[in-house]
């Protein structure tokens, strides 16, 4: 994928506060931005903040962990994604739509695992900016077996929050969220998608609210943090 340097893009003028204050912005960290971002001080600010965020998430990358059904066991796929912005040479048509990161696995080279509706759920997402962050996720509201199926327990029925988009419900969408969003505001939104007899999965979708969350405790961004 393509790799911008960062001397072919004119450099950003520092707002006025930075300057008054005679800060240096290239040591702000991944919380600074996320928090002045989300302040939206005033328009000029927020895209600075924008853009500097966008910058020092560029390279992170997602680890999707699926659980599926293998015949009357069940196994853990792994699958690798990466943001959406990496591919695109000019930054300034970055873009986090609706205030989400976009990561999206590798189309062309990557082992793409295959999925049966109702035999599989995502359980985990391995957030790696630049040292790992974990996030266990968790189902808006998990049912047992029994609950569904009643006496039938030879299909892997994962969720009750799953939903669908696009024409014949091209996509199904699990919505699932961190452990510390106590109320539930900031799911992460992972993405499968119908080819037809079978899925797989197509891309994450995490709101940067949810990286404040992820963050918020564990000091510098460059600190290991187990979740």
């Amino acid at each position: 994928m393509p790799v911008v340097p960062h001397d072919s893009v004119p450099p950003i003028p520092a707002p006025r506060v930075v300057v008054e204050t005679s800060m240096d912005v290239h040591v702000l960290s991944l919380k600074d931005y996320l928090h002045l971002y989300h302040a939206k001080v005033t328009p000029a600010l927020t895209e600075f903040a924008r853009q500097q965020l966008l910058d020092k998430l560029y390279e992170s990358t997602v680890t999707n962990s699926t659980l599926r059904k293998n015949g009357s066991s069940e196994e853990i796929d792994y699958e690798h994604a990466y943001t959406v912005i990496r591919g695109i040479a000019d930054r300034g048509k970055w873009v986090a739509p609706r205030d989400r990161l976009i990561y999206e696995p590798d189309f062309e080279h990557s082992l793409r695992h295959t999925y049966y509706a109702k035999q599989f759920k995502p359980v985990q997402l391995t957030l790696t900016i630049r040292k790992r962050h974990h996030m266990t996720l968790k189902a808006d509201r998990e049912v047992s077996r029994y609950e569904v199926c009643r006496n039938d327990t030879s299909d892997f029925i994962p969720v009750t929050n799953t939903t669908f988009f696009g024409p014949g419900d091209r996509f199904s969408i699990f919505h699932y969220f961190h452990a510390d969003d106590v109320r539930r505001e900031h799911p992460a939104k992972i993405f499968y998608k119908n080819e037809g007899e079978y899925l797989h999965f197509h891309c994450v979708s995490i709101p940067l609210k949810l990286f404040s969350l992820l963050i918020e405790d564990s000091g510098d961004s460059d600190e290991v943090v187990d979740y």
